[in-house]
């Protein structure tokens, strides 16, 4: 997509007459920015605004300039977008130190790899320079606001228009779904009671209700734990499917619209697919009248439940599929369970239509066993990722690179952590990312292995902005690798080697662990269409650290905290999204690591009588939980579960102060004899 940037002048010409007058200094314009993309016009005002290309009140731009082209995925960019949302607040709004301007630069930045022009950003501190601007500060800031922080109209915003569209779509498919015929399904599309789907607006995925230990008070060494809440798992919205006959002759499993058939053959091939599982049929006829009362009932539960087909048949259309299956009366409804007809009912009842359906359901696809049992220490805790937020000093750290910390991408990203560390309130502009990671790939090379530690303790500290991390996640500047993949891989070579200085192993570990900061690399590494080999890598760079030597305990905890963000992250996608977000091969390598390393840190505690390290086999126990959490019952993870008997290692920290509890929910009912 094309990124340009519209630049709007709010003084309508005054300032270029009267600038040199008032202020000393002359200059151009009061500067307004927004992007425009897709069709899409994005703007800082009243918080993060959209609107249609120069729609806004400000009227036509003075100026636009193209800044490049981005080939990151729109749901990308929407989350990333998501991220600045948090910080990009109405109520932080300030005119010379957080406007719009700023917006447009950190949202350039992501997308394109660069700012806007300099002497755009570079324009408050301008007039800030002038004793008349100094003096003038809060009154302008305050007289402006009608102008900055303006509402954009209803019907400019097409966001609203959007959900307004649904709206209506939805309103006709509950109107026209009782009177849609049939019949319509052999020579066109099925539309779902009447009009087709729209595609919903992004949205980010919502929390879930169970989380994990309450780590708020846990420390390892700066590590601390973000206070997310969970909430519900949201439903997914069905995928759509053009449905008739060819269509049931195609079917693949994934379902989500009612099937209108009329033959015999797309009948059997839908009983056939479905014969591991469940199916319904809906007899109907087009003539009668009670029939349409189920209507609306049987095509949301054919929306709701996708892994299964729902068929409709009108059997004034399709004569001999009511003789093979005896139709004598409409409406008439057939179950089907594992291959073999389970219930058969007449009459339009919606509610029985509703339960007998759900009772099906939970026949053909059981919860799993975790499911049913009670675990309250796992399910009062958080699943917020464990960071490492300190800064330490920078200049020290710096000093140790030699001729490198001269360097303007290092002096950039120096100042800039400075800048966001000492005021909370004014979040400094991005410095140059692509010049910064073009250092950072070459900082192997021109850093010693004992001092390359300070260039990721430098990341470290910037990946704590949501900006940077997802910037870093996506990496959109032109003929730039992955800097991330880049920068772990080389430890990872190192710890091959056994030539990684401890040092620089602990940081990355702490480094890794502060991408989890981020909503979009946590959406965008474990995604299920993301081919990155990072996600693997991270369960590398945690495995391997887990069973590190006996005096690095610092190691040890940091690589737990590594293991539980990435199993937080496993437990996430699998009760949200019904998916595994690690391969199994991962998960078993993991889950290995840690119950080794558990066990060994048991036996060191008895043998030298020390109860030091329970915060770590705390961290390490809640991430062992939620890696096997509703895991894949008969998979690997549980043979291997079954061949290291993990329910007697866990079992056996019970004796430990403040995990007795966790170690017996874990123990006797995860590892129970229901999995």
């Amino acid at each position: 997509m094309d990124v340009q940037l519209y630049v709007y002048d709010l003084s309508q010409g005054l300032a270029r007459m009267m600038s040199q007058g008032l202020l000393g200094v002359h200059i151009d314009a009061v500067y307004h920015t927004s992007l425009v993309f897709g069709g899409v016009e994005y703007m800082y005002g009243q918080g993060v605004q959209t609107c249609y290309p120069g729609s806004t009140h400000h009227g036509q731009p003075m100026e636009k300039i193209k800044l490049g082209k981005t080939e990151i995925p729109l749901d990308d960019i929407l989350e990333y977008l998501d991220s600045l949302k948090e910080t990009y607040t109405a109520e932080s709004y300030d005119l010379f130190k957080h406007n719009c301007n700023n917006f447009s630069n950190d949202f350039a930045m992501f997308l394109v790899g660069k700012g806007i022009p300099d002497h755009i950003t570079a324009l408050p501190e301008t007039v800030l320079n002038t004793p008349f601007g100094a003096m003038m500060k809060t009154r302008l800031d305050a007289e402006m606001r009608h102008i900055t922080q303006a509402a954009i109209p209803p019907e400019n915003n097409p966001m609203i228009q959007r959900q307004r569209k649904e709206q209506r779509d939805a309103a006709n498919r509950g109107q026209n779904g009782p009177s849609a015929s049939a019949s319509a399904s052999v020579s066109a599309p099925v539309q779902q009671n009447g009009s087709e789907q729209t595609t919903p607006p992004k949205k980010k995925p919502k929390k879930i209700e169970v989380r994990s230990a309450d780590h708020s008070d846990q420390t390892n060494g700066n590590a601390h734990v973000q206070p997310q809440a969970a909430q519900s798992a949201p439903k997914k919205q069905p995928k759509k499917l053009e449905v008739r006959d060819g269509a049931a002759a195609k079917a693949d499993g994934v379902h989500g619209s009612v099937y209108n058939v009329t033959q015999v053959n797309s009948v059997d091939n839908l009983l056939s697919g479905a014969k591991d599982k469940c199916a319904v049929i809906f007899f109907t006829s087009s003539t009668c009248g009670p029939c349409k009362m189920a209507y609306p009932t049987y095509d949301s539960l054919a929306a709701e439940h996708t892994k299964i087909p729902f068929i409709k048949i009108d059997i004034n259309e399709a004569h001999a599929l009511a003789s093979k299956y005896q139709i004598r009366a409409t409406p008439t409804f057939m179950t089907f369970l594992h291959g073999k007809k389970d219930n058969e009912w007449t009459g339009a009842n919606p509610a029985q239509l509703k339960s007998t359906v759900e009772s099906l359901i939970q026949q053909a696809f059981p919860p799993h066993p975790h499911l049913q049992v009670r675990m309250p220490t796992l399910q009062h805790g958080r699943l917020g990722p464990i960071t490492y937020s300190k800064i330490p000093p920078l200049d020290k750290v710096l000093a140790k690179m030699g001729d490198q910390s001269k360097d303007k991408a290092v002096v950039a990203m120096k100042n800039f952590i400075s800048a966001r560390t000492s005021s909370a309130s004014d979040l400094p502009a991005l410095p140059d990312l692509p010049a910064f990671a073009r250092w950072l790939r070459h900082s192997p090379s021109q850093l010693s292995p004992d001092t390359l530690f300070t260039a990721y303790d430098v990341l470290r500290c910037a990946l704590v902005d949501q900006r940077v991390s997802g910037w870093f996640t996506e990496e959109s500047a032109p003929g730039d690798s992955e800097t991330l993949t880049f920068l772990i891989k080389h430890v990872l070579t190192l710890v091959d080697d056994d030539t990684c200085p401890y040092s620089l192993r602990l940081v990355t570990i702490q480094l890794a662990c502060n991408l989890f900061t981020s909503d979009l690399f946590v959406k965008s590494a474990f995604s299920s269409n993301h081919h990155s080999g990072l996600p693997a890598m991270l369960v590398q760079v945690a495995t391997t650290s887990l069973l590190a030597e006996p005096d690095k305990p610092a190691v040890r905890a940091a690589a737990s905290s590594l293991a539980f963000n990435i199993a937080a992250t496993v437990y996430r996608t699998r009760r949200e999204e019904n998916r595994e977000a690690l391969q199994e091969s991962s998960q078993v390598e993991l889950a290995a690591s840690l119950l080794e390393m558990m066990t060994t840190e048991l036996e060191s505690r008895e043998e030298k009588k020390d109860a030091s390290g329970t915060d770590m086999l705390k961290t390490a126990i809640f991430a062992f939980a939620y890696l096997i959490y509703c895991a894949p019952q008969g998979g690997e993870l549980h043979d291997l579960c079954s061949a290291l008997d993990a329910k007697a290692s866990i079992l056996k920290m019970k004796s430990i102060k403040d995990l007795d509890k966790v170690a017996s929910e874990v123990g006797e009912q995860l590892l129970g004899k229901n999995w």
